[in-house]
This record gives structure tokens, sequence and C-alpha cells, in this order.
């Protein structure tokens, strides 16, 4: 849970104040960041860190800048919390300074699923693997493609849009309306099969830093989560 709270710099001055700042902590780690307020020690600590009511004009607009700078703290955090659950603090740190994150390109999920077979294709060449083996993955692949193009019309999907709509629709996709070298549908054990070998796929990007692990998360929390154990 993420925690902000204020406090002041006694030692130092602002203004002819003491600086207000703002200390912000989640999963156990935390980072100090100016406000760019100030306030005397003593009216600090008469208002109670400014909870009291407040009487001075002056004070009231310093009490509404710290809690729409709390706000902003809160909003940027979700704002990265929707992409990785485990948020740095570091790149909140740089989203309220107004240094964001670069937004890098996200890898396509088929893309990833080509690095997998390669790598796997090089193991069943040294006997380290078995070629049914292979043409299960690459069947996956297949699958996978055919649904992108069939609910998207596109011939890749970035990782990093991947959710939990994808995650169900794909499922769906598989029982009832895949079509593989004229057969129809899936049986469920298939399903389980195609989602693991997807789930391999999956860990294997996560290992060459293609993918947060918001994907595996978001998999955990669908009703197929008995096939990921």
């Amino acid at each position: 849970m993420l925690k902000v709270i204020f406090y002041i710099k006694a030692e130092k001055y602002l203004n002819g104040e003491n600086p207000i700042f703002s200390k912000i902590s989640y999963n156990n780690k935390s980072i100090t960041l100016s406000t760019g307020k100030s306030i005397s020690k003593e009216r600090w600590q008469s208002t109670n860190k400014l909870r009291n009511v407040l009487k001075i004009e002056k004070e009231k607009v310093l009490k509404q800048s710290l809690d729409l700078y709390q706000l902003r703290i809160e909003k940027k955090f979700l704002e990265l919390y929707k992409t990785d659950l485990n948020v740095s603090l570091i790149d909140l740190k740089k989203q309220i300074k107004g240094k964001p994150k670069l937004n890098i390109k996200s890898a396509g999920i088929l893309e990833i699923f080509d690095k997998y077979n390669l790598s796997f294709k090089k193991r069943v060449a040294i006997g380290e693997r078995a070629p049914a083996s292979l043409q299960k993955y690459n069947r996956s692949k297949d699958l996978v493609k055919e649904f992108i193009k069939n609910k998207y019309n596109l011939n890749d999907y970035p990782v990093n849009e991947i959710n939990g709509a994808f995650i169900y629709n794909l499922e769906s996709f598989l029982k009832y309306d895949s079509k593989y070298k004229y057969k129809k549908c899936i049986k469920n054990n298939s399903v389980v099969k195609y989602f693991k070998n997807f789930k391999t796929v999956c860990n294997y990007g996560i290992k060459l830093e293609l993918i947060k692990t918001l994907l595996t998360y978001m998999m955990e929390k669908s009703p197929l989560k008995m096939l990921y154990i």
C-alpha cells in the first residue's frame, strides 16, 4: 500500500522558513521529495502538521497545496501500477519531477513465440528435446496467431497491452471458434496444454525482460488458474 507523509527539516531554511518534504513508502521501500513549500517550525507544531482547523489563510492555502501534491503522487502511482504491480519508486520519482520512464516499444507475443521456438529447435537438434514437443509449440503459436488475426485483425499483439480480457477471449476462441487443419474447436484437455505452452513462452519472455510480471499475474486470476500450476 502506498503511503505519503509530510515532515519539515528543522535544520534547513527556505524563504526564511523550514522546507516541507514528503516521504513516499511502498513495498517496504521509501523515497523523499521536496514539496517546494515551507512553514515555520512553530506553526507546523502548533497546527499539528496542518491537521488542526486552520484559521490563517496562508496555512489553508498551504494545506490545499499539500493535498493536491499528495493526490498527484497517488495518480502517478496508479498510472505506473496499471502496467507493473511492482512499481519502482525511482520511476515514480521521475514521473513526479517530470522525467517519465521511457516508453519503449513493446515486443509482440508472436515475436516472443518465434524466439522461444527457435531456441527450442536448437535443443531438439542436440537431442535435449523431442521433435514432437517442438511441433506442439509451433501449433500453439499458430493458434495464437489465428486468434489475434481473427479477434483484432493484427499480425501481432504487444505484450504490454495483454490484459485479462485477452486471456479470457483466447480461451473462448480455442474452445469454440478455432480452426486448425480442417478441424474446428479444441477440447478442454487440449486447451489446457496450449495454455501451459503459452505460459512457458511468457515466462521465457520475462527472463529476457520482454514481459513484465503483470501478465503472469493476470493469467493467475483467470478461471484457467489451475492450468498454470
